[in-house]
């Protein structure tokens, strides 16, 4: 796959709307988000992610500081030098305070997008989880309907727990979502039809032991799952990621 840097594009909503492949209920936006203009455009992300949905490739990145980017493409070999469509931004400069007093501070990382069935609106509806790594919290955040390109809400802050690095899992026996806290990967269920609430306690499954993952620092981050045949296989990282002893493991459950 050959890549470029990102470049300025003209409005693509017209051009997307054949691959969208959504639901008949599915809406376009009235008017196309405009690409951010080259200087307000990221130059650092942390830690993307992506899918396929609907006949589109959706790249989910930030700006490590206030914002959540997406790019949308129905082809792989261009997603990175279509426009960047901002999702959502932090709130600043600065923490403020949502109405139930908690903070929100921004440095955002990791985001992790998935689609999950909301059986309130018979609808999929796209989901980003990402970390503010200022406070070591984790949010969320998803779209009002089942269009990417379409509005988006805040969440809320997934309450109790610290960490970053969050990755859903989607397990026969529910939904998880796996993250890290640097010590130790954890793992929480989620309600299913509300994804951004949790049901159980976190549960640690992986500290860093092994006499590879403790050649810098001692950490573990970056859990990543896949389920295959009702068994969860996790990989993930450890020791610090600047260092020659940053490395790769895997556990399955």
């Amino acid at each position: 796959m050959s890549v470029g840097p990102p470049v300025n594009l003209p409005c693509t909503c017209d051009n997307l709307e054949p691959f969208l492949g959504f639901p008949e209920n599915a809406t376009l936006p009235a008017e196309c988000p405009e690409p951010l203009p080259s200087s307000a455009r990221p130059s650092l992300g942390q830690d993307p992610s992506m899918l396929y949905y609907g006949g589109l490739y959706i790249y989910a990145d930030v700006d490590f500081y206030q914002s959540v980017y997406i790019r949308v493409s129905p082809n792989k070999e261009t997603i990175m030098t279509t426009g960047w469509h901002e999702v959502y931004r932090e709130p600043g400069p600065g923490p403020e305070r949502d109405p139930d007093g908690s903070l929100r501070p921004f440095y955002t990382e990791s985001p992790d997008i998935n689609v999950y069935h909301d059986v309130e609106c018979n609808c999929d509806r796209f989901i980003i989880f990402y970390a503010s790594i200022s406070r070591n919290i984790l949010s969320v955040i998803r779209t009002a309907g089942n269009n990417p390109l379409g509005e988006w809400e805040y969440m809320g802050l997934l309450e109790g727990l610290e960490g970053y690095d969050p990755n859903l899992m989607f397990h026969p026996a529910g939904l998880y979502l796996l993250y890290s806290n640097f010590d130790e990967l954890n793992i929480v269920r989620m309600s299913e039809n509300q994804p951004w609430l949790r049901v159980s306690q976190p549960t640690t499954i992986a500290v860093p032991n092994e006499p590879w993952e403790l050649q810098a620092g001692a950490l573990i981050e970056a859990p990543a799952a896949i389920v295959i045949g009702g068994v969860a296989n996790v990989i993930y990282s450890s020791n610090v990621y600047a260092q020659p002893s940053y490395a790769s493991g895997a556990a399955s459950a």
